[in-house]
């Protein structure tokens, strides 16, 4: 089994995405979140290979988190699921750290390395 390099939440979260000042945007879920990474899910084809995502975590938001698209693929629906890399260290540390509180409060903490 492969162990995954950070904590991550598997809850749906709501979220707003953006390729760029004036440049397409639309909405989604967040299938899974972790301080590295996140999967996206929505009907919106992405263009480019960076994208900014804007969503609240509990009652922390998270504006125009800076993301490198990793991978696509299209589900049976047609809906699009997307693989993103948190690009920005700060975010990153950001994110790990209210992910630890959630986890932790949740007795969920099951951290790999």
């Amino acid at each position: 089994m492969r162990r995954r390099r950070s904590v991550r939440l598997n809850q749906y979260l709501p979220v707003l995405w953006t390729l760029g000042e004036g440049a397409q945007n639309g909405w989604g879920r967040l299938l899974d979140l972790s301080a590295v990474g996140a999967r996206l899910l929505t009907r919106g084809v992405l263009t480019g290979e960076e994208i900014f995502l804007s969503f609240e975590l509990e009652t922390e938001k998270f504006n125009k988190l800076r993301c490198r698209v990793a991978r696509a693929e299209q589900d049976r629906d047609g809906y699009w699921v997307y693989g993103l890399e948190i690009a920005e260290d700060a975010a990153r540390a950001r994110l790990k750290q209210r992910l630890m509180s959630i986890l932790s409060r949740a007795g969920q903490a099951g951290i790999d390395g």
